[in-house]
């Protein structure tokens, strides 16, 4: 009986850690998505940096693999006023 539910929970687990692997990646954006290695679980929080400068603002967003602030987004904001 015991390796009846060795089975079946193997199977179960061949079946569900692809399934959980492909929901994360689908509810990742784009950004996260194309960095490797990818985390267990995903990020619901990000770190922003936004600055102006002379063309307008700047966003660069906190990557974890890098370590580091990274360009995201279009090049720039400009101020519509």
């Amino acid at each position: 009986m015991t390796s009846l539910y060795v089975v079946v929970i193997g199977i179960a687990l061949v079946i569900l850690f692809p399934l959980y692997f492909l929901i994360i990646i689908s509810l990742m954006s784009d950004f996260e998505a194309y960095r490797w290695p990818l985390s267990a679980a995903p990020s619901f929080s990000v770190t922003l940096r936004i600055y102006a400068t002379d063309e307008g603002y700047r966003m660069r967003v906190f990557d974890r693999n890098e370590k580091g602030y990274l360009p995201f987004g279009p090049v720039s904001f400009t101020d519509s006023n």
